[in-house]
């Protein structure tokens, strides 16, 4: 059967993308006769415009990047077809083990409004209910700067946040039970090819849906996954021990999640 190629591309190498890289390791994509060709965009309004450029058919990332770029251009066709894998997790720099001892002080956060900001700002507003600082770390590594004590606290995912852990910092906070974890990542593709390829969106989905059933019933299978498509290296075994537990029995689109992040918007001016 001749393979039909497929561009794709993913704002980062995390989490997420275990789907993706289950998939991709157990023939999946070549069940469904796709040689899907995977690349890294950093950024996830990158991803959108590579997307809405054709230069990518299907995109991995934050779906929030979606609603911020339909807002600003309301021409931008791109819109999710699959709820996201992803877990983040407040992580405190070494000797720092309580919310408490983040008052007033340095808080690895993003670019103003984007999603580590929001995560940041959600723990000092709803959680702390005191006052922090931001400090911006969107073209720093994050784990680094955590280590070497240039912040009390940062968000990481998995598998970061498990090395973080590994080396002897504290999970402050895991920010799953406030939906916030698995409503943010996701699978994108413009409505144009949803409605003019739908055999393809199909073959991409169901090759997606026959990786995570295995994932989640093959522990040595889940780890490699880990390996190849996050890099975890030795965090690759509790990379998986973590994402499994966390990984929902049955599929929430957690939207309570996605809710607070638009009611922060707007309360922020960037939504009206």
């Amino acid at each position: 059967m001749t393979s039909r190629t497929v561009p794709i591309a993913s704002a980062g190498i995390g989490v997420a993308l275990a789907p993706l890289g289950a998939a991709e390791m157990g023939g999946f994509f070549k069940e469904q006769g796709l040689d899907v060709r995977r690349s890294v965009i950093p950024g996830a309004g990158n991803v959108v415009k590579a997307l809405m450029k054709g230069d990518i058919l299907f995109g991995h990332f934050a779906a929030h990047a979606v609603i911020q770029a339909v807002t600003k251009d309301p021409s931008c066709d791109v819109t999710v077809i699959a709820g996201g894998f992803n877990q983040e997790f407040l992580v405190g720099a070494p000797g720092v083990t309580e919310l408490s001892q983040l008052e007033g002080q340095p808080v690895g956060s993003g670019r103003a409004r984007d999603l580590h900001h929001f995560y940041i700002e959600f723990t000092f507003r709803e959680l702390m209910k005191k006052p922090g600082i931001h400090v911006d770390l969107e073209h720093d590594d994050r784990f680094a700067a955590l280590m070497s004590g240039k912040i009390k606290a940062c968000t990481l995912s998995t598998p970061s946040a498990v090395r973080a852990r590994q080396a002897g910092c504290k999970w402050l906070m895991d920010y799953s039970p406030y939906g916030l974890s698995f409503g943010f990542g996701g699978i994108m593709v413009r409505r144009s090819v949803l409605k003019s390829d739908r055999a393809l969106v199909d073959a991409y989905l169901r090759a997606h849906v026959d990786g995570i059933r295995k994932y989640k019933a093959d522990k040595k299978f889940g780890i490699d996954v880990h390996s190849m498509i996050n890099e975890a290296g030795a965090a690759a075994a509790e990379t998986y021990d973590v994402a499994h537990k966390g990984y929902p029995q049955v599929p929430d689109p957690a939207t309570g999640g996605m809710k607070r992040i638009i009611d922060f918007w707007k309360s922020e001016g960037v939504l009206d």
